[in-house]
């Protein structure tokens, strides 16, 4: 009799398993997003000295795929008060304002069944900040100290298309390549309006449990000004290195450690001959740690 009704329970028992097998397949697209407040320290070094501010925003950041793993969407975003030290000067000078930045990017996966594809994509990225020397006012700051974008009003965007290769599953996504990139920056740019154009490496690594790895190096310049009182050719040369590393820390929170480093250089050449003078400023290095909790 047992042996009989093991018998007969099998059929339900494969069906069983098939059903519950179907109902916990994790879908093939994938997503990974946050949001929620953070409060990040910031510690730079540069030309005009020294920098320490604190910074309190709202952020959001994810990864989703769309049309069976077709498109790939990725997003990062973040708005919010900052105050901090500026110390160029015998007595370090508060500053205080705001800072906001987004960036976006929709990429094409050629091979979307498979897991690893050509990738395409297009992206664009701006950013904002307003600080203030709370000493000084906003009509003085060409009578002050080198302050080197800390204070004042500097904005920046960029255009970009990557060609490189995109790794796709359901709990992960890496993305790498090479782009070109078309940045203006404000007020370096502002008042040629000449354009950096760039060009670099970049890569991303986003799991779904909330971490995200992110690394960047690009070559940008602008374009060749001729200087007609010295008779010279001159240019800008931008050089910057970044690498991000967000983790979730329980359920709820998550940390971030950014580093940036970069150099501006200037360049001027005299045609017909041999001479090329070149100046650069002291590299420009940044370290960022910051503290989030997610968001309803």
């Amino acid at each position: 009799m047992v042996a009989l009704l093991v018998v007969a329970l099998q059929p339900l028992s494969a069906r069983a398993d098939e059903v519950i097998s179907a109902e916990a397949a994790p879908s093939s697209e994938f997503r990974a997003s946050e949001h929620g407040f953070a409060i990040a320290l910031n510690f730079e070094s540069a030309a005009f000295g020294y920098a320490a501010t604190t910074q309190a925003s709202g952020e959001a950041w994810g990864s989703r795929s769309f049309l069976d793993r077709r498109l790939l969407l990725q997003w990062e975003g973040g708005l919010g008060p900052a105050a901090g030290v500026l110390a160029n000067s015998l007595t370090p000078d508060p500053i205080a304002g705001g800072r906001g930045a987004a960036s976006g990017e929709l990429g094409f996966r050629v091979l979307h069944a498979r897991d690893w594809s050509p990738y395409v994509a297009l992206g664009g990225a701006a950013g904002l900040q307003a600080m203030a020397l709370t000493d000084v006012p906003l009509r003085g700051y060409d009578r002050v100290n080198n302050v080197a974008g800390e204070a004042g009003v500097n904005g920046d965007a960029a255009g970009r298309l990557t060609l490189g290769a995109s790794w796709l599953q359901p709990t992960r996504s890496l993305v790498a390549g090479v782009f070109l990139q078309e940045s203006f920056q404000t007020p370096p740019t502002l008042p040629s309006g000449a354009l950096y154009n760039e060009v670099g490496l970049a890569g991303s690594l986003t799991l779904t449990r909330g971490w995200l790895f992110t690394a960047e190096g690009l070559y940008g310049s602008d374009r060749q000004e001729t200087d007609q009182h010295f008779r010279s050719v001159n240019r800008a040369i931008y050089l910057e290195a970044t690498a991000s590393l967000r983790m979730r820390v329980k359920s709820r929170f998550w940390l971030e450690v950014q580093a940036k480093v970069s150099d501006d250089q200037r360049t001027a050449s005299f045609p017909n001959t041999k001479l090329v003078y070149q100046t650069a400023e002291p590299v420009d290095a940044s370290t960022t740690f910051a503290f989030g909790v997610e968001g309803p």
